[in-house]
């Protein structure tokens, strides 16, 4: 009896095996449903901390925020647009919005959405951009549902 037929499918049968099993870093984290839904109205309290002094200080402004399954989107005034997704309790936005006279861009703002899904505390890092100034920093938000939605 010929053993190389044998040979070969089980040397194919394990590198499928070991392809299957290997973890490659690029990947991304599989979205889990969410906690709830976080769809409403929103006041928000940032504060921004940079190594610029001009760039430091508080702000209080409303945001909208909509929920389609686990994706998030945020607005504010026009032109503001903050997207992401709402893995379980897990809140990962990125985006911008006006900040006259420049934009403020957040790379990243993460947040846990706690099970009433009333209000929550974000970090933040973020760029500021105007013509001829710019300055960058960490910052953070706490949101607070103020109309429409439910709670969790």
């Amino acid at each position: 009896m010929n053993k190389l037929p044998s040979l070969v499918l089980a040397a194919s049968v394990a590198m499928i095996i070991a392809s299957c099993s290997s973890s490659d870093s690029g990947t991304t984290a599989p979205v889990e449903a969410p906690i709830g839904d976080i769809s409403g109205g929103w006041s928000v309290f940032e504060t921004a901390i940079s190594s610029t002094s001009e760039c430091n200080g508080t702000e209080s402004y409303d945001v909208t925020i909509t929920q389609n399954d686990s994706a998030i989107t945020v607005t504010g005034q026009p032109g503001d647009i903050v997207t992401g997704t709402l893995s379980g309790s897990a809140l990962s936005l990125t985006g911008s919005r006006a900040e006259d006279p420049g934009v403020v861009t957040y790379n990243s703002i993460k947040a846990t959405i706690p099970a009433d899904c009333s209000s929550f505390t974000a970090q933040t890092t973020w760029t500021y951009n105007e013509t001829g100034f710019t300055c960058n920093g960490t910052g953070t938000i706490t949101a607070t549902r103020n109309r429409g939605g439910t709670t969790c």
